[in-house]
């Protein structure tokens, strides 16, 4: 009987040993990358250089859209005298090489934007590993993907915080 006791008694020892182990609890935290990209210095300056992007493609756009109503309103007029003429030849040419020009200004203006966000995703993630490590997080998500959160992980400001830090 003793034998049994003491084996008993040696079994409680370890398993209250290992329940620490097992009791210790994941630290979770959710951030919104979209916040922190919108919010960020670098977010902020990846923006404006967007923005000074789409004003330059857009002068371009506009300044050919103009040459295109100047030549429509020429065609017009001579096309009361004439059937067809040369500048209803141009004026198509017009048309299509302003076509071309939007086309290809929404691809670089959205290129551009993707790579920006690619860096700073990238540069947020570098953030967040670091972060994790040393809050001893276990896992950190984008709100995007969560259904439901208390707002007391919510890690967003802490976020933008370390990240406007990081690019200083």
């Amino acid at each position: 009987m003793r034998k049994y006791l003491s084996w008993i008694l040696v079994m409680v020892v370890f398993m209250s040993a290992a329940v620490p182990v097992m009791a210790a609890e994941a630290k979770v935290a959710v951030m919104d990358l979209n916040v922190v990209i919108t919010e960020s210095e670098a977010g902020k300056a990846a923006s404006a250089q967007l923005e000074a992007l789409i004003q330059e493609r857009q002068a371009a756009v506009d300044a050919k859209a103009e040459a295109i109503r100047k030549l429509q309103a020429e065609v017009e007029e001579t096309a009361l005298t004439s059937k067809r003429t040369s500048g209803q030849r141009e004026l198509e040419q017009l048309v299509s090489e302003y076509e071309a020009l939007v086309a290809q200004s929404e691809a670089e203006i959205q290129a551009k934007a993707e790579q920006m966000r690619s860096q700073i995703s990238v540069e947020i993630g570098e953030v967040l590993r670091a972060l994790g490590e040393q809050e001893n997080y276990s896992l950190i998500v984008d709100t995007s993907i969560v259904h439901y959160y208390t707002q007391a992980i919510d890690i967003t400001q802490e976020v933008i915080h370390k990240y406007n830090e990081l690019k200083r």
